[in-house]
């Protein structure tokens, strides 16, 4: 694959299918990742995940600047899998989404507090089972 042709392209995710392909080559394995439309959050209310180990989420609030539950991933232990990755993508700059930070069972950890996506703001979780938190792994902003 010529990689000279994905840093050409302008939509995001055929940029990061393309990368995930070529992982998948060049290993010989299969990555397990979903990339998900947007997904509109209510304040208080949770974003969707399953047991993909790499999921991609697209995110907003319903309704202007809102703070998601301070378990943003909801408390159903049989969605999570040990090192699982969730990255989320906020998609507006009108309707942007807060994930608060959260040091209680299914809460998120983070060195820098909440994480605020408005419009191409993203930043990645990483599930640890033992602990039983979201770790902030990177943020773009």
């Amino acid at each position: 694959m010529d990689t000279s042709t994905i840093s050409t392209r302008a939509n995001g995710q055929k940029i990061i299918a393309s990368w995930f392909n070529l992982i998948k080559t060049l290993l010989g394995t299969a990555v397990d990742y979903k990339v998900v439309t947007t997904q509109s959050v209510a304040a208080s209310g949770t974003v969707t995940v399953d047991t993909t180990m790499k999921q991609i989420r697209k995110v907003s609030s319903s309704s202007g600047s809102e703070t998601a539950s301070t378990t943003p991933f909801g408390s159903t232990a049989a969605n999570f899998e040990d090192g699982m990755e969730v990255t989320l993508i906020g998609t507006s700059d009108t309707n942007i989404l807060t994930i608060p930070t959260n040091d209680a069972q299914y809460g998120v950890l983070s060195p820098v507090g909440d994480a605020t996506l408005q419009d191409n703001f993203s930043v990645t979780y990483i599930y640890d089972e033992t602990a039983e938190r979201f770790i902030e792994k990177c943020r773009n902003h």
